[in-house]
């Protein structure tokens, strides 16, 4: 078993974690325990990883499934679960709002990981936000009224990529229907940990059920707004050859468009259906 170095990197989450190359033949021993800080720390980050789509893909596969992403993002050549996320002045980045990957699937991918392949020379930082201090700082009568509530989340501004060159309207809809909406509470209990978790992002929450528009909008914008506390935040400064991993279920994030002219190059791999927790209901049965 690799000898983990682990070292928080803010009060409440984050944490940086050495003695370990990601590529290697992990042993389960060290697979457990990487997942345990995922799920103390929300977001582990890895320094000095040369990680190829093929090793980023098994290193997922030690957790769950690998999801084959959105047809809209470009996948790497040999892998298709690994999506290349570029961007500079001719296809300028897009993702610079706070979000949850992929929230709006009925079994959204519970963790992410990502590996920077190229950064700019400065600027391109990613903010992370704690979503269980999140849920602990909202004031107690406002977590009364929403703890018991579910939302609508939906395709966001992804749907911008289904209309294709031309715009078609129909192409639109046909995307529309297929990655379809899925409704998740307001409020998680994250099913390892038992933690609550505050969980709605501006991205894909469209919709508070049970309350009219006016009411819905008032709430998730109150919400979306408490997200901002940078109390709540963790800004992680990428080098080449970093890889990050993260839970979706304890923590959001925002991927700072400051670096134009320069580009920046990412892989990222979503993982879902979480073996530890299906293996854990599975001999429960």
């Amino acid at each position: 078993m690799d000898k983990l170095c682990i070292t928080p990197l803010t009060r409440s989450f984050g944490a940086e974690v050495g003695g370990i190359d990601l590529s290697s033949d992990l042993s389960e021993d060290t697979v457990e325990s990487l997942y345990r800080a995922m799920v103390v720390f929300g977001v582990l980050v890895f320094r000095k990883q040369l990680l190829s789509p093929q090793a980023q893909c098994a290193l997922g596969r030690k957790f769950g499934d690998p999801v084959v992403p959105v047809s809209v993002y470009q996948e790497t050549e040999n892998v298709r679960e690994v999506t290349i996320l570029h961007a500079d002045v001719e296809s300028p980045p897009d993702t610079n709002v706070w979000h949850v990957d992929s929230s709006f699937r009925k079994s959204p991918p519970f963790a992410t990981i990502l590996s920077s392949v190229r950064v700019p020379p400065s600027g391109g930082d990613t903010l992370f936000a704690d979503m269980r201090s999140a849920w602990k700082s909202l004031p107690a009568g406002f977590r009364e009224v929403i703890r018991n509530l579910s939302a609508v989340h939906d395709t966001g501004d992804l749907a911008n990529h289904f209309r294709g060159s031309d715009h078609d309207a129909d192409t639109l809809i046909e995307g529309l229907v297929r990655h379809g909406a899925a409704i998740h509470p307001l409020v998680l209990a994250h099913p390892y940990s038992g933690e609550k978790a505050l969980y709605v992002n501006e991205t894909y929450t469209r919709h508070v059920l049970g309350l009219n528009a006016a009411e819905s909008r008032r709430t998730l914008n109150y919400l979306f707004d408490f997200i901002n506390t940078p109390e709540l935040h963790y800004r992680h400064r990428w080098e080449t050859d970093m890889v990050l991993l993260w839970d979706n279920r304890l923590v959001q994030h925002y991927a700072i468009a400051d670096y134009l002219p320069g580009s920046r190059t990412m892989h990222r791999l979503t993982i879902e259906n979480d073996i530890r927790v299906v293996n854990d209901v599975a001999g429960h049965d």
